[in-house]
């Protein structure tokens, strides 16, 4: 994998770039919600497995002025914050714009980590028996 490039932009094998990728991440994946953005994370990421960015901002959010500013502001948000392992989709909610950028930073990082907790939770409630036990049959 290749490390970002001096303009500061992801190289192509460091975002999500098809839409069977988002649609796979979205389908499995684990949210994080906070006021002016989600995050999908899918469940059973490795700590090895490259980490990858795909952003989404719908027409919810404004004309394609305002919907290029809301991914701008989310790809950089993921620069300059910690990158999880694996997969990661980020989502523009309306709020986005209105957000300053400490609030920005707090809500990626909130996001990320209850979408990263809910992926481990998923996991562990997918090793259990129908019965809903733990315990090995």
């Amino acid at each position: 994998m290749m490390d970002a490039r001096r303009d500061g932009s992801l190289s192509r094998d460091q975002r999500i770039v098809r839409s069977s990728e988002f649609r796979a991440v979205m389908a499995s994946g684990a949210r994080g919600v906070s006021p002016c953005l989600v995050a999908i994370r899918p469940a059973g990421v490795t700590g090895s497995a490259p980490p990858r960015l795909g952003v989404v901002a719908s027409r919810k959010i404004g004309g394609a002025v305002r919907r290029s500013r809301a991914k701008r502001l989310l790809r950089e948000v993921y620069r300059r914050g910690e990158r999880p392992a694996g997969d990661l989709v980020l989502i523009a909610r309306r709020g986005i714009e209105d957000a300053s950028w400490p609030d920005l930073e707090r809500a990626y990082r909130t996001a990320t980590r209850m979408a990263t907790a809910r992926g481990r939770e998923r996991r562990r409630r997918g090793r259990q028996n129908p019965d809903g036990s733990g315990r090995q049959a």
